[in-house]
């Protein structure tokens, strides 16, 4: 048995007092703060998980702010793309009513002046701005107006092709921009192609093709036409080029007939779908087998009229469209509106 002095037994108990009351308080001041650790020596591992914790609410912070900064500019970027959009929806009105005989060339020099202003109107639509003053279609140079007018009549691009990213997402960066070059100088004619099927029922429907990759597409494509697509069974596709050459290997699946819905069928840099119709009591092998298609480029005509006043005997004569998979504005040396 050991034996404490009275000194020392009071000495302890006072200690005891105090250290309970100390935790007192620090409880209390916790209930009304509602923060328990404020310094690392409260608690190294809470406070090494608070430091973390913090670091990941910022970074969800500029996520969002991310988010944020992306949807407002490529729905800018929509906005105006809608708009050109109509521009030309109207400038193509106002050209196919210029082919009406009852026109004047008093009515036609008004449509002339006119499509000179949609010109000048799609060209301040390239042109748009975002609400910092920004260029919407310059890629990186975005202080750098992206189309300017030559001399000559011509359009010169003088962005960039950079297409500028922002990080929404720990593994997920998204981009905020198209360039002028993409969107205006790359757009391709998506109904350059025309599909013929030989039995016209409709159990069996190829819709034309979609100009996916326009430089596949001329190099390619345009080499082998017409080509003949034929269903060899049920479930198969054959595609044979204007010389008879099996061309089925590059066909998206090597040709084969996985869906009666809207499959998508790739070739060459085109994009077609299929649907299968099949009525009641239809066999699928019987019905399809032997079936073919032509699939082609979609000629090009061009009908001229005089109009009454004209006195010339001059003919239009020899007129050809020297790239028909893609409609581009002008480059810089080639092209004018």
């Amino acid at each position: 048995m050991m034996r404490i002095s009275t000194a020392q037994y009071f000495e302890s108990s006072a200690a005891n007092y105090a250290r309970n009351y100390n935790n007192l308080i620090a409880s209390s001041e916790e209930a009304t703060t509602q923060v328990r650790v404020k310094t690392g020596a409260d608690d190294p591992v809470g406070a090494a998980r608070l430091l973390q914790l913090d670091q990941q609410s910022s970074m969800l912070k500029q996520y969002s702010s991310n988010t944020t900064t992306v949807a407002n500019k490529l729905g800018q970027s929509e906005a105006v793309l809608t708009s050109v959009t109509q521009v030309l929806q109207h400038a193509r009105e106002l050209t196919m009513s210029a082919g009406n005989g009852a026109m004047t060339d008093a009515d036609r020099g008004s449509i002339a002046s006119e499509l000179g202003q949609i010109q000048d109107q799609l060209q301040t639509l390239m042109n748009s701005k975002d609400e910092n003053g920004q260029y919407l279609f310059s890629g990186s140079k975005s202080d750098v107006a992206p189309f300017s007018k030559n001399a000559d009549g011509t359009y010169s691009y003088n962005g960039d092709q950079t297409v500028q990213t922002l990080q929404v997402g720990d593994e997920l960066a998204v981009g905020i921009n198209e360039t002028g070059y993409s969107v205006f100088q790359q757009a391709v004619n998506t109904a350059r192609t025309t599909v013929t099927a030989g039995n016209a029922d409709g159990k069996a429907v190829i819709s034309n093709g979609l100009v996916q990759s326009s430089p596949t597409f001329n190099a390619d494509f345009r080499k082998g036409e017409p080509y003949t697509l034929t269903f060899t069974s049920a479930t198969q596709l054959k595609i044979t080029d204007a010389s008879g050459n099996d061309l089925t290997g590059e066909l998206s699946q090597n040709g084969q007939v996985t869906s009666t819905t809207g499959q998508s069928i790739g070739f060459r840099g085109l994009s077609l779908n299929l649907d299968v119709n099949l009525a009641k009591g239809d066999d699928a092998t019987t019905t399809l087998t032997g079936r073919t298609f032509t699939l082609q480029s979609t000629p090009d005509t061009f009908t001229t009229n005089r109009n009454p006043g004209n006195a010339s005997t001059a003919v239009v004569t020899g007129a050809s469209v020297s790239n028909a998979g893609t409609t581009t504005a002008p480059s810089r040396k080639a092209r004018r509106w």
